[in-house]
């Protein structure tokens, strides 16, 4: 969901929300909101005793949340923000009484990209088919990949599994980002360069064509 004034924070660009939790895009920061949450009994609208029945009974409720942040070091704080194909549904936002403070036809896209993060550098973010939110650094022909820096504040513990993906330590359940899948487009498939985040980069990709590292975030 875009932000035109209905999230008082002005450096929220973006944001994502589910069941699990909220994603923000902001100014030279990610950030995650990951929420603790139960089933609890709904309570009638007429006062009455509760009742524990169907699920239709019972209404989800926060117990508590974890903020973790991934920091862009060095990047562009002012990125050109484009939106990709966006649903055919706008909302509006009525805060308060004074018109002045409405909110309308606030777009919600598929996907969107960051451009110019860092120098031929963008960074995409879209959601996967099965709910889980992916990024694409896309990096132009010739880009220093190693101006990317991405630094974790909040969390409890940072460990790399044996597997190479991520597992960020909350006192809520973990959350983890899969190892990140590099490649390129040809004319004829995508190339995978053999590029890992978690050693030393091999440069075995060709500088005459865009290069695409996708690491995948799961609640």
């Amino acid at each position: 969901m875009e932000n035109k004034g209905q999230v008082a924070n002005s450096d929220v660009l973006y944001y994502y929300e589910s069941v699990k939790g909220s994603v923000y895009i902001e100014r030279g920061r990610i950030r995650f909101v990951a929420n603790d949450d139960t089933l609890i009994a709904r309570r009638p609208l007429d006062g009455g005793a509760q009742q524990v029945g169907s699920a239709s009974d019972k209404e989800r409720a926060i117990k508590g949340t974890h903020t973790f942040s991934i920091y862009m070091d060095f990047a562009n704080l002012n990125p050109k923000l484009r939106l990709g194909e966006s649903f055919s549904t706008k909302f509006n936002y009525i805060l308060g009484e004074d018109p002045n403070g409405w909110v309308s036809d606030v777009r919600a896209a598929k996907d969107m990209t960051l451009e110019d993060v860092y120098p031929g550098i963008d960074l995409r973010l879209y959601s996967t088919s099965d709910g889980q939110l992916e990024f694409d650094w896309v990096m132009d022909a010739g880009a220093d990949y190693n101006k990317v820096k991405m630094r974790f504040e909040g969390q409890d513990g940072l460990i790399i599994d044996d597997k190479g993906n991520l597992n960020v330590g909350l006192r809520l359940p973990d959350v983890k980002f899969s190892i990140p899948e590099s490649y390129q487009v040809t004319t004829k498939a995508k190339c995978r360069p053999g590029l890992r985040l978690t050693s030393r980069a091999k440069k075995s990709f060709h500088l005459r064509r865009r290069l695409k590292l996708t690491p995948v975030f799961h609640w």
